[in-house]
This record gives structure tokens, sequence and C-alpha cells, in this order.
């Protein structure tokens, strides 16, 4: 097991690396993130070569041929070029989002607790590497014109 801090892509949220040291970045996916966002200090389990994966960026979509001998069929081909280490997360060892703000919008689907009163709306942050946030409120009618409206910041602590 390795240590680093994890650094979700900004064109693919679905992708990361843990940064080791300035020289050592270890690639992981989506299935192998384990609950751990962008800044994370993450705990990592480097896979064996055969399991060595390469980023969507560095692949080619390769046409393939039907049986009627059409081209309209693709395949990812990833070169062994550019295969690099590849990990998964196996824990969290410190959150490194404590006290953010994030810049997000408001879904319009608003869920209801009949229990307590709380209604539930989802907030959509504006920065892909940040997973989507469930705001728990009472007021949801005293601020739902504003939420529909305009973005809002959101700031999350633990």
């Amino acid at each position: 097991l390795v240590r680093g801090t994890l650094e979700v892509t900004k064109q693919n949220k679905r992708e990361a690396f843990v940064v080791i040291s300035s020289e050592r970045k270890i690639f992981v996916r989506d299935p192998d993130m384990a609950r751990a966002i962008h800044g994370d200090e993450v705990a990592v389990d480097v896979l064996p070569r055969s399991e060595w994966s390469a980023p969507i960026g560095r692949r080619y979509l390769i046409p393939s041929t039907n049986s009627e001998g059409n081209e309209d069929n693709f395949t990812i081909d990833v070169p062994m070029d550019f295969v690099i280490e590849t990990g998964a997360i196996v824990g969290v060892i410190r959150e490194g989002r404590q006290r953010r703000s994030y810049v997000a919008t408001i879904s319009g689907d608003v869920e209801y607790s009949l229990e307590h009163g709380i209604e539930y709306v989802l907030a959509v942050p504006m920065d892909i590497r940040v997973p989507k946030i469930t705001i728990r409120t009472r007021q949801l009618k005293n601020v739902a014109d504003y939420f529909t409206e305009s973005c809002c910041m959101i700031q999350q602590d633990n």
C-alpha cells in the first residue's frame, strides 16, 4: 500500500491520479475510488501489471468491420506504450475538503420526508470533480425561488 493525495481530472470525473511524489502518480478509475473525492489523502493498492490501464484521453477508437463489411463499429484500443501504473483506493486516510465552498445549481427535484417535515434538494457543483451534494432543509419554501433562478454558494463542513 502507498499513501498519496487524490487528484480527479478535470476532463473526466471518473478518472483520477493519486500523487505519491513529484515523480510518481498512480492512475485510478471510478469503480476503484472508494468514495474518495478530489483532495482526499488516500491509501492505494497498486494493481498487478496485467490490470494496468490508460486514461480515456489516451485511448484511440479503431474502426472495425461487421459481417457485411461496413466500418460502423468501433473498438477502443489501448497502445501498450500508454498503459500506466494503476491502483485501487482501499481507504481514505484524511479528508481534504474541510470547510470548502462550492458554486452549485440546485436541481428542481425535491424529496420530502413526512416524518420530520424535512425536504431534500440536490446541489450540482459547477466543478465536475466534486460529487452531487444532498441538502437537507426545513426552509425550502423560503429559498426555492432563489435556488431555481441562479447559482448558489454551498459550504460543506464535516
